[in-house]
């Protein structure tokens, strides 16, 4: 065999097996149990909160954990878990995703009995395993797909229209995580950031009126976040119990690819972008909002009316080329962010003031009634000088 041969040979298994190295260096070596009488679907009653939901979603191969639990962030999440023994298990093993909170010896899953059988080769195989109980397995985290599916919200049953609003969210895609909500009122565009009470459970004590809009923040393994601003909103009259559908998957924000290249001078669109060869799925590249872009922005959020200004009728409004519906909803939060901070530093200006115009009356008032220095001193006296909270 000639020598360039051997080095081929050489060189393709060397790659191979570099290959294969890197695959298993993805899992991670673990223990996995399951929960009885859960042969067809999950519990319903999971940490998670997402209720006889969480009991059926991806066909009932779902698994509570601990440590990727996570507070409640880990639901949602999908793994891919497939048990060890050559004997009983397949390659592929099983595609679950996380709905509950649970421990048990060693172990970072509980599945549902459905899918911890699903890890074996044949139905025999899977008797066998579901016999032994407890099982070494080695798990990875992947992507969550449902591909007929948008994200939903499900109001929970504890809800109370206009007082109270608590929810969840259905059909979590790609593998990010949702790090943080915000509802936002549509009428004057004022947004309030969410508390997680339980599981993927997000609440508001006091919700604001008229149509609301649910914006979330996403976030990577590698530090990278986007807030994803959905497409529809949520009615005004929304109902406990009732199920509304945001417009988008997660998923494609997390693949979308940006096609912009250079400097569009016509436009006023600046774009940079990291050196390096091209990849088929990009990051989002940096656009700096000049003046003249930025007016474009503002210009099709008034034409539009605020109900009506998400993300894809901007775009489509400002027709500026190059730009990315991704663009356009990061550029949109940033600007909430600016409009909260300067209303509440005005409403914090104007409070400062009121109360100084008022004390400055009622010590003179307190002159024409003949108060005395100890009169102004009373309980009474400061009562009245008790300053304007801002509201």
């Amino acid at each position: 065999m000639a020598p360039f041969q051997v080095l081929a040979i050489f060189f393709t298994y060397f790659i191979f097996f570099q290959v294969y190295l890197g695959n298993a260096q993805s899992f991670i070596q673990s223990r996995a149990a399951y929960y009885p009488n859960s042969e067809e679907k999950g519990t319903e009653t999971g940490a998670c909160g997402f209720g006889t939901f969480g009991a059926t979603i991806n066909g009932g191969d779902v698994s509570a954990a601990s440590d990727l639990y996570r507070d409640g962030l880990g639901c949602g999440a999908c793994y891919q878990v497939r048990c060890t023994n050559s004997n009983y298990c397949s390659e592929n093993g099983v595609t679950v995703v996380i709905t509950d909170h649970g421990a048990s010896a060693s172990t970072d899953f509980i599945l549902s009995q459905r899918a911890f059988g699903r890890m074996a080769q044949t139905k025999d195989a899977a008797a066998s395993l579901l016999s032994l109980g407890n099982v070494g397995i080695e798990y990875r985290r992947v992507s969550c797909s449902y591909p007929s599916k948008n994200i939903t919200f499900k109001i929970d049953e504890s809800s109370d229209n206009p007082y109270y609003l608590a929810f969840v969210i259905w059909y979590q895609q790609g593998k990010t995580d949702i790090s943080a909500v915000q509802l936002c009122e549509t009428q004057n565009f004022v947004c309030k950031l969410l508390d997680r009470t339980r599981g993927a459970v997000w609440t508001s004590s006091s919700p604001p009126r008229g149509p609301l809009q649910i914006r979330m923040l996403l976030s990577s393994d590698d530090g990278d976040e986007t807030w994803v601003v959905p497409v529809n909103n949520i009615p005004e009259s929304w109902k406990a119990g009732e199920i509304y559908d945001s417009g988008i998957q997660l998923l494609i924000y997390e693949e979308m690819e940006d096609d912009i290249t250079d400097i569009n001078s016509s436009s006023g669109l600046q774009v940079s972008s990291s050196s390096g060869t091209k990849s088929n799925k990009q990051k989002m590249k940096k656009v700096e909002w000049i003046p003249e872009l930025h007016n474009k922005f503002v210009e099709a959020i008034g034409q539009l009316g605020v109900d009506e200004a998400v993300p894809s009728r901007i775009l489509k409004f400002m027709n500026v080329e190059g730009l990315t519906r991704q663009n356009i909803a990061s550029h949109l939060q940033a600007s909430t962010n600016e409009a909260l901070i300067e209303d509440e530093q005005r409403r914090a200006q104007e409070c400062v003031m009121w109360n100084k115009a008022r004390e400055q009356y009622l010590r003179q008032k307190s002159k024409v009634m003949g108060l005395t220095q100890g009169d102004q001193n009373s309980k009474f006296f400061h009562a009245m000088l008790k300053p304007r909270r801002n509201k």
